[in-house]
């Protein structure tokens, strides 16, 4: 990697009995900072889901050799480990005098139930000469071995105003036990709104950002270890545009009568019925005549003939 950092290269690669690379990549996330961070000794194993766990030492110039793992969903982009990376042993020391790093990592997946992965390696709790230790670690995954689950999505008012309070309520249902814990994420097409938590089995999340027009709205589940992620059906919230108010427009000169070739000065005056000062512009006509058209500024627009 460049900065002579170490960073771990994995392959996933499928079908034994006719071996083909799946996907790659290189695990090096902060190689570019200013405080790059050396990982290395790895190894990976996939769960019944599809998931990936890589594990490995990590250590910088300001971290002790640690053991970390990451990880990826099924459906994450190919070749990424965009999975929060993890500390199972933050170390308190280095090797000082041995001159060997044990290739005592192994990444392997229970059996039992084809979801718990068991990470071991090796790191040191203080600086010495060969004073290692093993640390042994084990974690699932969301996806792998939980129960499927079902996201509605409503909302109230329905349809609302702009600047309007909108409740967006999701109701999360699971079909095993324990029942589904965690967070609900809100969304208006591909722009996340918020997230809010699970209150039993609904969230609430209140936004007054809608503007006029129809919003296609999702609730996504993020799953938690006994209960699978899942998504709510596309629900349409309408915003009505704000309705217009009357308006009355009054005129006045600078002076009346004028002596020709003088300049008079020509002010529109524009009230609304509503709270909301109006804007946009006036034009001044003199018969079929446009004469000028300003902006209006306050309320007012004013016209200056030479």
């Amino acid at each position: 990697m460049a900065n002579n950092i170490a960073g771990v290269r994995w392959y996933e690669v499928r079908d034994p009995s006719s071996p083909t690379v799946f996907q790659w990549g290189t695990y090096a996330p902060d190689a570019t900072t200013s405080t790059p961070t050396n990982r290395w000794m790895a190894s990976a194993a996939l769960d019944g889901a599809g998931n990936l766990a890589l594990g490995y030492s990590a250590s910088s110039a300001s971290v002790y050799p640690s053991i970390r793992y990451t990880s990826r969903r099924p459906g994450d982009s190919p070749g990424t480990l965009s999975q929060t990376e993890t500390t199972i042993a933050a170390g308190g020391g280095s090797e000082l005098a041995y001159g060997r790093w044990g290739d005592y990592s192994s990444m392997s997946v229970d059996p039992s139930d084809d979801c718990t992965f068991w990470y071991t390696q090796e790191y040191y709790a203080a600086s010495s000469n060969a004073g290692w230790q093993t640390r042994i670690a084990s974690f699932k995954l969301p996806g792998c071995g939980t129960a499927a689950t079902s996201t509605s999505l409503t909302s109230s008012p329905n349809p609302s105003g702009p600047g309007d309070t909108v409740t967006l309520t999701a109701t999360v249902s699971g079909s095993g036990t324990p029942g589904p814990t965690g967070s609900v994420t809100f969304a208006d097409g591909a722009t996340t709104l918020g997230s809010a938590p699970l209150s039993g089995s609904t969230a609430t999340y209140p936004v007054s950002t809608l503007a006029a027009g129809t919003h296609s709205l999702t609730a996504v589940y993020d799953g938690d270890t006994a209960n699978a992620s899942s998504t709510s059906p596309v629900h349409t919230q309408t915003v009505n545009a704000a309705p217009k108010t009357a308006s009355a427009t009054t005129l006045s000169s600078s002076g009346s009568p004028s002596v020709a070739g003088s300049p008079v000065t020509f002010t529109a005056t524009v009230t609304g019925s509503g709270s909301i000062t109006p804007t946009g512009t006036v034009s001044f006509v003199e018969g079929s005549t446009t004469l000028w058209s300003g902006t209006l500024s306050s309320g007012t627009a004013t016209f200056p003939t030479a």
